[in-house]
């Protein structure tokens, strides 16, 4: 994750800790609590900062979200069990609020968080005082379902981007979490799956998808033709539908070495 100082915050999940470089690359420091304090990590998948400052750890081992504020002192926790498992970390739970294993963490320009909470195959929201808003999602293959959601991360224009790692896709919501558009990497010839693990937005809606198996990292642009959604009536359930006639698919072109596809969209008759 890139600080709005222009440091890099890298999660070293394995040695339970977050690497801090300089703009330039130069090891400066880790966030690293000392093993047996109230914050210390458990295999911390992700990390983002938001433009505050503020520090989203996903510490994914204790099923919980850790928010760290520009003083570094850890103002915010989400999920987390009281009780510890057999392997010695806090509960995973199913319930409204609680995670097993949170993958990927980010925050808007107005402090919502996002979770992906990873095997519980769902996207949970929260307002930036910690309660939660609403849930997004249920396993599944269907659009607007997930299999194991990996990462997740919001773009300027605020949709949301959610890396669904078992179906090998992206898919795209708006902030109140209707289904805008997604797009499926699949399989190649050899019936292998081009594994989706993470996902970023740049400052000019630019989607970036790496795929470490391949040494690639895929480029596009996500987006509807014709324009925005049509709006959502106020009857319609926050959960988006699994077969929403609202989203768009894009058939990806990866170019051999060129480390970028250019999405082409479907028309109505291809979806």
């Amino acid at each position: 994750a890139l600080g709005p100082d222009g440091r890099l915050y890298i999660p070293d999940a394995g040695s339970d800790r977050i690497v801090v470089l300089s703009p330039d690359g130069k090891p400066m420091g880790q966030v690293a609590p000392e093993r047996g304090s109230p914050h210390a990590f458990s295999f911390p998948k992700d990390v983002d900062l938001d433009g505050h400052g503020r520090m989203y750890v996903a510490d994914s081992f204790n099923n919980r979200i850790l928010r760290m504020d520009e003083s570094g002192k850890f103002d915010l926790v989400l999920g987390g069990g009281a009780d510890l498992d057999d392997d010695g970390y806090m509960d995973a739970g199913t319930r409204p609020g609680e995670f097993d294993e949170p993958a990927g963490v980010t925050a808007d320009g107005e402090g919502r968080i996002y979770v992906a909470d990873t095997n519980n195959h769902r996207l949970q929201v929260f307002h930036r005082d910690g309660s939660l808003l609403f849930a997004i999602g249920e396993e599944g293959d269907g659009l607007g379902q997930f299999r194991f959601p990996s990462d997740v991360r919001v773009g300027a224009s605020g949709s949301v981007y959610v890396a669904d790692r078992g179906n090998t896709r992206i898919q795209q919501f708006s902030p109140r979490g209707d289904l805008e558009a997604y797009f499926s990497l699949g399989a190649d010839d050899s019936g292998i799956d081009r594994a989706v693990g993470d996902v970023d937005v740049g400052p000019d809606g630019e989607v970036y998808v790496p795929l470490p198996e391949r040494n690639l990292v895929v480029r596009g642009r996500i987006g509807r033709a014709g324009g925005a959604c049509p709006p959502r009536s106020p009857s319609r359930p926050r959960h988006p539908s699994p077969r929403s006639p609202n989203a768009t698919r894009f058939h990806p072109t990866i170019r051999s070495a060129s480390t970028s596809w250019s999405p082409v969209c479907a028309t109505p008759a291809e979806r």
